[in-house]
């Protein structure tokens, strides 16, 4: 007889007997972890430290966590991401949503170079090259209006130049009149 038909021929019968079902069963806890026989934590539901980030880990945690995803869920900051992270070399993809702007970013590590894209509030689409030695980036962009560049910035990471067309198709910027000199 299995849990559920035994459940439903209670409930029936408590309902037959003009009784109210009994209410469903909840459990609650800050973490739930899944864990292997010899006792390490494979898995975890739960929440951070912040007590408003809620996070479901897969893998393998602590010092013998080198690869694992995390799927986690913020309610005062508006993010959402899942990330698979690599320790061992430092490498991640990360997918989500940070302030109502959808992301994707893969790196490998704090001391290489990574990529990015993401869409805009304004509705522009952005794909960006970042490298951390030296700090530089290049951003490929599409606006909403058409028009569209690339954007390279320096050290301190402020745009340097910019190279593009607009909406209707004319250069961006606007050519400058060169003189040549003979």
């Amino acid at each position: 007889l299995s849990t559920t038909s035994a459940s439903c021929r209670v409930s029936a019968a408590v309902a037959a007997m003009g009784q109210a079902a009994p209410p469903p069963m909840v459990i609650q806890a800050e973490k739930f972890e899944v864990v292997r026989s010899y006792g390490k934590v494979r898995a975890s539901l739960g929440l951070r430290d912040d007590q408003r980030t809620a996070v479901l880990w897969l893998g393998p945690q602590g010092k013998e966590g080198k690869t694992y995803v995390m799927i986690s869920a913020s309610e005062d900051k508006e993010m959402a991401y899942i990330t698979v992270v690599n320790k061992d070399p430092v490498a991640w993809a990360e997918f989500g949503i940070a302030l109502g702007k959808p992301t994707i970013e893969l790196s490998r590590g704090q001391e290489n170079a990574g990529l990015n894209a993401y869409l805009s509030k304004d509705g522009s689409a952005h794909l960006e090259l970042e490298s951390t030695k030296p700090e530089s980036k290049a951003d490929l962009f599409m606006s909403k209006d058409g028009s569209q560049g690339i954007a390279y910035s320096g050290r301190d990471l402020v745009r340097r130049a910019t190279f593009g067309v607009s909406g209707d198709g004319a250069p961006w910027p606007k050519p400058v009149n060169v003189v040549k000199i003979v």
